[in-house]
């Protein structure tokens, strides 16, 4: 076997896969159309779930404004059950110290 150059080489070798090459190429030609609809069916999807998932931002949204406006107004309720206990409290040492001491 006489060696040839690099370049005569791999021309050979790419003219014995040039049939193969055709093959190929004409396969995944018919490939495109589905790619392309698996394309359009992917971007309908995640449009679909950017749009869901705006809908549920804002629904979480409005729940935790909820949640905040209730959690403020229970502290509010707690500070002024404190303050009406703790006043109850006062009048009823007051009274306890009012009372006649027995012996």
């Amino acid at each position: 076997m006489i060696s040839k150059g690099l370049a005569e080489e791999i021309q050979e070798g790419f003219g014995a896969m040039q049939a193969e090459f055709r093959d190929y190429r004409s396969e995944f030609r018919d490939y495109r159309g589905e790619f392309r609809g698996f394309a359009s069916r992917t971007d309908g999807s995640f449009a679909t779930m950017n749009q869901k998932y705006g809908e549920i931002s804002e629904k979480l949204s409005a729940i935790m404004a909820q949640l905040a406006d209730q959690l403020q107004s229970m502290r509010a309720d707690a500070k002024e059950t404190s303050m009406t206990l703790n006043e109850s409290l006062k009048l009823l040492k007051e009274a306890v110290e009012r009372l006649p001491k027995q012996n």
